[in-house]
């Protein structure tokens, strides 16, 4: 982008500029324009009083000192005052409107809509046009060159022992054959396949109909990862260690015994930070396949997102939030994609067991060594404290802590967590309206056969239909709200932005004014009209400034959502290892992770309204805000308490009771209840605040 891109007139079409044209309008004659007109017709009288006041001061001063030196700066002062009475001064003919107006219209906010346009523009061409999404997606190549790794440790010491020893007509074993780096298709997935003693990895491999060439791509780069590895020659000078006489005892590698390798040459140096090259660069051709490939669907959609942009400028990327994820979501999926791992088998090493373990122990040792990586789990945590567990917490366990763990398990990196959150949303909808009624059904079949039963039906749903409501209201949140947060908070920080131009175009004028007036200073700017241009400036970079938060909050959403999964999914079990684990764990556990996923999402977007304050405070500048980071957050509080209130799942009345009033509720108990989740309430209490 260049300097003379930043000062043309948007386009008419352009949403944000339809608001600048209308309060600021060029030509038109409004009431506002005119009342401007007498506004700076006033000042104007007022600065030429205070010149006027300020000379006869200056030969008074003068006269009494014998001179006016260092009075006033012979430069600065008349420029000044020039400036600041042409600024004030209404154009001829025109609306109403001075220069001033002019400027704060085709300079100020005309470079702020141009800057926001552009940054929109960019990054949709990134995104939409080449199919990008707005994190790099790939990050399962480290893992599958590691894999590769293990199982060509393991081919190649079990394939060089077999050969060893069959010299000696001893351990009659078949030796395990070294796949060709082209993986194998079949059953939808591409396979390179160790055999059942040292293992194999598998992607899916998408038809063309599916993902185009994607697969065929994808398997080129996992080729060419293959012949890298290979490349490097690790898995035959670790075999040679073995290529004597093998390892008749069960020895157990170690650090030190790694080390004392290393020494002898016996294996390679810096292993580590070549295989992870390897695999970031198998990352790279993945993502770019995949983007290619993503970019040659849905063009038509994909260019008319595009031209939109062009047409109605940034403000149009706020409905695109969901589209976005949506576009590029099967791209996201296949290249994020983990290769399925199935593990190499002990069992059939047989006589070699010992050195083929020891050789896969001094890869992982040596690993260890050169990156200090140390994989934990949520089971070394969880099963913390189980020696001293009570039989009824082992029972329990033996049941719940599966359910726990699948519920609360982190399968690897995901693309778009924030899509994820909203599926969970839909389900949680879903499952509270079915839930609703079963119950339903159950409480009317039960009272109709017998009070009993509708008695303990009762006491079971009493519970119940609060958890319906909770799981509704909370599934609306992620489903409906969530999808709307970027446009609620771009919609407030547009808001913002107009508001400053309201201000700004009463301001402008008073602050012209103050230009009018004879300095001693020896800069342009004085102490006096200082905060008018940093005021301006701050103004004018709100609107790219939360652009460019919207496109941020995307890539802090994919790491920390991730991070934050990992790490829930090791602590929270971990927290509970040697205790019963019940149903309130499991519910417990599932609710804050949703809750905590959510609070995350909505505090990194609301950047989109108050990032450029903070942006300013690393200058000490002070910033215009009018609320609108927390007429977000409060809007996004009151849609959660009405959909708990108005959309909660409340206990159904049951008939009349048997020998009382018609009008009492069957039950006597929770007539009124909804079910209010804990998103809505706390959201509910943010409103209530602001």
């Amino acid at each position: 982008m260049k300097i003379g891109d930043l000062i043309p007139t948007p386009p008419e079409t352009d949403l944000i500029w339809k608001g600048v044209d209308f309060l600021l309008p060029a030509t038109q004659t409004t009431a506002a324009t005119v009342g401007f007109g007498i506004f700076s017709s006033v000042l104007i009288l007022y600065g030429i009083g205070m010149i006027a006041l300020q000379i006869v001061q200056l030969y008074v001063h003068g006269g009494r000192l014998g001179s006016t030196s260092g009075q006033y700066n012979p430069v600065w002062a008349p420029i000044t005052i020039v400036l600041g009475f042409g600024f004030l001064v209404p154009i001829l003919g025109g609306n109403g409107l001075s220069t001033a107006h002019y400027f704060l219209r085709n300079i100020v906010a005309a470079a702020s809509v141009n800057t926001y346009n552009a940054v929109a523009r960019v990054a949709m061409k990134y995104m939409v046009q080449e199919g990008r999404p707005m994190s790099p997606v790939s990050a399962a190549g480290r893992e599958f060159a590691w894999q590769i790794v293990s199982s060509e440790v393991c081919s190649y010491t079990f394939k060089q022992a077999v050969a060893r020893d069959a010299v000696w007509g001893k351990y009659p074993t078949a030796a395990p054959d070294v796949p060709a780096s082209v993986g194998v298709i079949g059953d939808g997935n591409v396979y390179w396949h160790y055999g059942p003693a040292c293992g194999s990895s598998a992607f899916e491999y998408p038809s063309r109909e599916k993902f185009g060439d994607f697969g065929a791509a994808r398997n080129v780069a996992a080729k060419k990862l293959i012949d890298d590895i290979r490349a490097i020659g690790f898995q035959t000078r670790l075999a040679k260690a073995f290529e004597c006489c093998g390892m008749s005892v069960d020895w157990k590698a170690s650090e030190a015994s790694t080390e004392a390798y290393a020494k002898d040459g016996l294996i390679v140096a810096d292993l580590t930070a070549r295989i992870n090259e390897i695999g970031d660069r198998f990352n790279r051709e993945v993502e770019d396949a995949a983007a290619a490939q993503a970019a040659s669907e849905n063009r038509e959609q994909r260019a008319k997102m595009v031209e939109a942009v062009d047409v109605y400028g940034g403000a149009i990327v706020a409905t695109y939030y969901r589209a976005l994820g949506q576009l590029n979501e099967k791209s996201g999926a296949y290249a994020s994609e983990s290769p399925t791992r199935t593990d190499p088998n002990p069992e059939i090493w047989t006589v070699y067991r010992s050195e083929v373990q020891y050789a896969l122990d001094i890869i992982k040792h040596q690993r260890k060594l050169e990156s200090a990586a140390y994989v934990l789990t949520s089971k070394d945590l969880a099963s913390a404290g189980d020696e001293n567990a009570s039989l009824y917490a082992d029972i329990l366990n033996s049941v719940m802590r599966p359910t726990t763990e699948y519920f609360l398990s982190y399968d690897g990196f995901r693309a778009d967590p924030v899509a994820d959150l909203m599926n969970v949303g839909n389900r949680l909808m879903l499952g509270a309206k079915v839930g609703f009624g079963v119950g339903l059904a159950a409480t009317g079949a039960s009272n109709f056969w017998s009070s009993t039963a509708g008695k303990i039906v009762e006491y079971v749903m009493t519970p119940g239909w609060w958890l319906l409501g909770a799981a509704y209201a909370g599934g609306a949140m992620l489903a409906i709200v969530l999808p709307n947060l970027p446009l609620i908070y771009m919609a407030f920080g547009i808001l913002g932005f107009m508001l400053f131009l309201v201000v700004a175009s009463i301001a402008i004028l008073v602050w012209c004014g103050a230009h009018m007036r004879l300095d001693g200073g020896d800069n342009f700017v004085s102490p006096v009209t200082g905060p008018g241009y940093r005021y301006l400036f701050g103004g004018a970079i709100a609107l790219p400034v939360g652009m460019l938060a919207f496109i941020l909050a995307q890539l802090v959403n994919v790491f920390w959502l991730n991070l934050f999964m990992f790490l829930w999914s090791i602590g929270f079990l971990g927290s509970q290892g040697g205790q019963a684990i019940g149903f309130a764990t499991l519910f417990i556990g599932v609710g804050l992770l949703i809750y905590v996923q959510w609070k995350g999402v909505v505090m990194t977007l609301s950047l989109i309204t108050n990032l450029n304050d903070r942006v300013l405070a690393y200058l000490g500048w002070p910033s215009q805000t009018f609320g609108e980071g927390e007429s977000g957050t409060a809007v996004v509080a009151v849609a959660g308490g009405g959909i708990s209130n108005g959309g909660a799942a409340g206990k159904p009345q049951g008939g009349p009771k048997k020998g009382g009033d018609d009008d009492s509720p069957a039950g006597g108990k929770g007539g009124k209840g909804n079910g209010v989740s804990a998103l809505s309430e706390a959201a509910q209490k943010a409103a209530d605040k602001h």
